[in-house]
């Protein structure tokens, strides 16, 4: 295998809210999972053996920019 290109880090699994869900609903799941990390018994319980995730962080959208800017060059692409 050859790399041909990389690009910036890329958030892994998101979890977004529609839009028009109750505010307190959505800050309810956020801080839900926000408290969830496998250095708690409570989060090891949850995520171990289900998933590779070892808890959760808050990201803003500009995470997302090295996603654009590949999907900008796909684009472009012949």
């Amino acid at each position: 295998l050859n790399v041909l290109a990389k690009t910036d880090w890329i958030p892994f699994d998101v979890f977004v809210a529609q839009p028009g869900l109750p505010l307190a609903l959505v800050e309810a799941v956020r801080s839900a999972l926000l408290g969830l990390s496998v250095r708690t018994p409570e989060g090891r319980r949850v995520l171990t053996g289900t998933t590779t995730t070892s808890g959760f962080v808050p990201v803003d959208d500009t995470a997302y920019d090295g996603v654009r800017r590949v999907a900008e060059l796909l684009r472009r692409e012949p």
